[in-house]
């Protein structure tokens, strides 16, 4: 029996340490030696949620709190697995029961917070939470994410934004905060801090599966201006060649480099997020990436062919060249669309 607490003590460090896998192989035999003790099956409930195993997680939960009713932690566990497993409303019944049995750990006050945001029913009492959980923990980042998640539901864009920051001042690695303030700059149209951050997140845990879906939306949203403005470009041209412009030339031509320039460099971003995590594991270059993906490959060449026509329409055959550019660029839309759908749908699975 001396070697059942080492054991334990072997299994959390497994899941402190990301590593579920080992800590189940660790307790599983521990389970079946004595399957009546809660602290084995909150463990085993902590390693589930990691594996994403939600269901499996509640039911040893469940069963940590038939063995010792009133159990906080147990209901935080099952208030967690709920919520990772899209039951906001079991997570918030969960997490206010936790909250009751012990309304001095921020952890609960936390969870009331990520419960009702995940159902979008936030409601004074969330708000309430929201602040106990910041001052019975006010060096602590999540209690400081919460509250930024709460505004970002609400839609008060400033005070997300002020708040995440302030999570990242506390712990600038916090995945959370880092994937939600690259949501909100997104939105205000910055791309690259947006792709680039979740490239990062990706990269530090390939499983984090918002930060691999956001990283979809910031491929698309970059290819999508690019291609717009290579669009935009091709047809600035054929409209300075073909209307009687006189003065206008000049503010023209350079709204017309300014697009060209805007748009290659979103086309050269975007291939970047595309391909980036599967560089990481895979040691392959971005051509040779490019090469094995025929939708993408299609884009860029059509992409390149619309660019090529375009520049060399200021040269020879203006009209015929723009056009030439206004279709391949209409072409390249048409692949990469496919191509999305299809990342889209892997990730959907």
């Amino acid at each position: 029996m001396s070697s059942v607490p080492s054991e334990r003590q072997r299994a959390a460090l497994f899941i402190d340490a990301g590593r579920p896998t080992e800590a189940m192989q660790v307790l599983g035999p521990l389970a079946a030696a004595d399957p009546d003790d809660a602290e084995i099956q909150r463990l085993i409930a902590r390693a589930l949620i990691e594996l994403r195993r939600f269901g499996e997680a509640r039911r040893a939960a469940r069963r940590a709190l038939s063995l010792e009713p009133g159990d906080a932690t147990a209901y935080r566990l099952i208030a967690v697995a709920s919520i990772r497993s899209g039951d906001p409303e079991d997570a918030a019944q969960a997490a206010r029961t936790a909250r009751k049995l012990a309304p001095t750990d921020w952890r609960t006050h936390f969870l009331v917070v990520l419960a009702d945001c995940a159902a979008k029913g936030i409601v004074p009492d969330t708000r309430l939470s929201a602040a106990e959980a910041r001052r019975l923990a006010p060096n602590v980042a999540e209690p400081m994410f919460a509250a930024g998640l709460l505004a970002q539901t609400v839609e008060e864009w400033g005070e997300a934004e002020r708040c995440y920051r302030e999570a990242l001042r506390i712990d600038p690695m916090h995945p959370d905060a880092r994937n939600n303030l690259a949501v909100l700059r997104m939105r205000k149209g910055d791309h690259g801090y947006a792709a680039q951050t979740f490239a990062d997140l990706v990269g530090e845990n390939p499983k984090a599966d918002r930060a691999r879906h956001n990283v979809a939306v910031a491929y698309r949203s970059a290819m999508r201006w690019g291609i717009t403005g290579v669009l935009a470009a091709a047809m600035m041209r054929m409209y300075a060649e073909l209307a009687p412009l006189g003065e206008e030339v000049a503010p023209v031509a350079l709204a017309f480099s300014a697009i060209m320039t805007g748009g290659a460099i979103m086309v050269v971003l975007a291939i970047g997020i595309r391909f980036v995590v599967r560089l990481g594991a895979r040691r392959r270059t971005i051509l040779t990436a490019i090469a094995r993906d025929p939708l993408v490959f299609g884009s860029v060449v059509a992409l390149a062919i619309a660019l090529v026509s375009v520049i060399a329409s200021f040269v020879v055959w203006p009209v015929a060249l723009s056009a030439i550019g206004l279709v391949a660029a209409f072409a390249s839309n048409v692949f990469l669309r496919a191509a999305v759908a299809r990342a889209r749908n892997r990730l959907g699975r």
